[in-house]
């Protein structure tokens, strides 16, 4: 390559260039090895099994000291230059998943190899400077090695930045907890949320539109465009095929997650919508908005099912139960309602919860108040319950009689019935 700092697409002649450098047979090593390697795992069990000594078992294990041995020299000495070959021909995305497995592998035959920690280095690697290296081949060295923290990887392939960028100070010790900032949209990002399969992410922004982003690589893959107001809401469907989107436009959009194309725009709201939600058959759809009511719709149709009212204020918040039997929905004037998806009755009606003194419930005329992680006894100022989660985790909870249920940030839902200790010290 002339310059060390062209892009790939201004390398001339580059097809031609690593036909002649890159045959078939390498090119099919750099892409598929990792998978091959991985299988093994398997076959030398199938072997093994019901063997465990003899000639059979010494040529295993003699094997898969051969397959250690080729590991360990692929990450000291040729690890960097498959990314190389990676990037020219556009395949970078293979790396990530390649060196998870290799991991993986590793840890099958030994917790402890050192190689594990370098395969963990190159996905954070890889992970952190994918843009400019698949951009430009080079950016190996020139960005990514000349700036990465302190670890296995910079150790083993110093000595490759003589040519490069010298960083006399501020290098970090180690890996940051955060391992990709994406960046795509042009104004605040409201939402997000990750397909339940794990491998899309989506966010909604204040610049009316969608992203979807590869949760391996973080690279944007579609940007969905079609709402005229800030998006505050998104979804996936549960078996990640389809997004659900709420705007300040008032509208919901239902998206193919694949192709990006918009299905349906569902309007019944006559405000903002906050929060939008799938049933986890994916075959129903609910929203919140500030017009004070829950619609749920059909997800195939678009129809309207049903709209949901009583509330005297903004809805923020809904979610469908796992088994859909029950939608939950809370709103700004702290209530929370659970309502039955069979009769469109309302369960768990609540009274207003968060306060800055904290929640209350009367039960028996008797008030239970929450204090830092207890449950108090208002007119005794007696502890009658050590929460299960900590405060700043609590995002909602709501009473009926004695029953007491708190939802917690991380998706944790404890049920409590206060009846039997009423019963017992305060009838």
């Amino acid at each position: 390559i002339p310059s060390p700092f062209a892009k790939n697409s201004d390398v001339p002649d580059l097809g031609g260039r690593l036909a002649k450098a890159v045959l078939p047979h390498h090119r099919y090593a750099c892409r598929y090895w990792a998978q091959h390697l991985q299988a093994t795992l398997s076959k030398l069990k199938a072997k093994g099994k019901g063997k465990p000594g003899g000639s059979n078992q010494e040529a295993i294990d003699g094997f898969q000291t051969s397959l250690l041995e080729a590991v360990d020299k692929f990450g000291k000495e040729k690890l960097l230059q498959w990314l190389e070959v990676l990037s020219l021909l556009g395949w970078l995305d293979v790396a990530i998943p390649a060196l998870e497995a290799t991991e993986s592998w590793l840890k099958a035959y030994n917790s402890t190899h050192p190689m594990i920690i370098l395969m963990n280095d190159g996905q954070r690697f890889v992970l952190q400077y994918f843009e400019p290296i698949r951009s430009c081949a080079s950016q190996i060295y020139h960005s990514g090695l000349a700036c990465i923290p302190q670890c296995m990887l910079y150790e083993t392939y110093k000595a490759d930045l003589y040519k490069s960028v010298k960083m006399i100070k501020g290098r970090e010790l180690g890996w940051s907890p955060c391992m990709r900032v994406m960046q795509g949209h042009t104004s605040d990002v409201q939402c997000v949320a990750f397909s339940h399969d794990s491998r899309q992410i989506v966010s909604g922004s204040w610049d009316n539109t969608v992203c979807i982003w590869d949760a391996v690589t973080g690279t944007l893959t579609k940007r969905l465009e079609g709402h005229t107001s800030f998006v505050q809401s998104v979804a996936f469907s549960h078996d990640s095929r389809q997004i659900v989107s709420g705007s300040d436009d008032k509208t919901v959009c239902i998206w193919d997650a694949v192709t990006g194309t918009l299905i349906k725009r569902l309007e019944g709201h006559t405000d903002y919508v906050r929060s939008v939600a799938f049933s986890h058959d994916s075959r129903q759809i609910v929203s919140g908005s500030w017009d004070e009511t829950v619609c749920i719709w059909d997800a195939v149709t678009g129809t309207l099912i049903k709209r949901l009212e009583g509330y005297t204020s903004y809805v923020l918040s809904v979610a469908f139960s796992h088994d859909n039997q029950y939608i939950i929905s809370s709103s700004t004037t702290g209530h929370t309602f659970w309502w039955n998806t069979n009769t469109w009755d309302l369960v768990f009606p609540s009274s207003p919860t968060h306060s800055s003194q904290g929640p209350s419930l009367k039960s028996n005329n008797k008030i239970l108040t929450q204090k830092e992680q207890w449950i108090y006894h208002a007119d005794l100022n007696q502890q009658l319950l050590y929460l299960p989660v900590p405060p700043a985790k609590i995002s909602c909870f709501m009473q009926q009689d004695l029953y007491f249920a708190l939802g917690a940030h991380g998706g944790d839902l404890f049920i409590l019935d206060f009846s039997p200790l009423f019963r017992a010290y305060f009838s």
